[in-house]
């Protein structure tokens, strides 16, 4: 069991199969390169000694259903999570409080889709989105095997659907920074409208840079065409990763449908 970690995505427990209880301070998580702003770690002294017990109790009598339960019981003042190594060897946390966590889900996705573009899967006649999506689908069912398929599957076509349109979006963004390499019409509303979208497919510190160049853009290409080259080239490999998810989310539904 990890105790009082602030943020336990840095400071959690790194090992399959383990607990982290969390306190709920107002002034958490705090940033790890700075000194605490109290007089003393309160996310580490304000944990509820008898939710620790019970945890400890049902953690020796393989109490899986009753730990949930504690969570939910102890929700107003702590976090309980359990953690995972999905069999692509990342690393993820369940909130036992909550039933289905959509949002870790989807992180552990676009890991696997990073990892595949790193791989160069996107360029190879066929990739491994079919063993990578068996390993992610047994890694669903570890987390979350009291879940319903229907859940499940809600999932996967909302998610489907959000990163189609992200990926035609990304699309536009492209053309749009290829026209101001042609010097033709550019019409900087749609990175505008996208920004947050720049943010989590590239960086926000990237997304930023863009942002500001295209408010700020003389109207001169050839000044700026080692700039633009990079944005555009920046916004390739956001669509490429973004294909690849697209794969990996409808090979595991194909897989789902067929009961793998």
């Amino acid at each position: 069991i990890c105790l009082g970690s602030s943020d336990f995505r840095r400071t959690g427990a790194y090992k399959e199969n383990s607990f982290i209880v969390t306190s709920l301070e107002s002034c958490a998580p705090c940033s790890h390169s700075a000194n605490c702003s109290k007089s003393s770690h309160l996310c580490g002294e304000s944990i509820n000694v008898e939710a620790v017990g019970l945890l400890m109790h049902q953690i020796l009598n393989g109490g899986s259903k009753e730990i949930k339960i504690l969570a939910k019981e102890y929700s107003d003042s702590l976090k309980i999570y359990k953690t995972f190594f999905n069999h692509s060897g990342f690393w993820f946390a369940r909130d036992l409080a909550k039933g289905f966590d959509s949002e870790d889900l989807e992180q552990v996705i676009n890991l696997s889709s990073w990892k595949l573009l790193n791989q160069g899967e996107h360029l190879k006649l066929i990739g491994e989105y079919g063993s990578e999506g068996v390993k992610l689908n047994a890694a669903i069912h570890q987390a979350f095997p009291e879940i319903q398929n229907s859940i499940k599957q809600r999932f996967f076509s909302d998610l489907e659907s959000r990163t189609t349109q992200d990926g035609e979006n990304l699309l536009r963004i492209r053309g749009q920074l290829q026209n101001l390499l042609k010097n033709q019409d550019f019409n900087n509303k749609e990175i505008v409208r996208n920004f947050k979208l720049l943010q989590e497919e590239l960086s926000p510190k990237l997304a930023e840079e863009i942002l500001q160049f295209i408010s700020n853009f003389s109207g001169n290409p050839s000044i700026h065409f080692t700039k633009i080259r990079k944005f555009t080239e920046a916004m390739q490999s956001a669509f490429n990763r973004n294909q690849i998810q697209l794969k990996l989310i409808r090979t595991m539904m194909n897989q789902r449908m067929v009961g793998l």
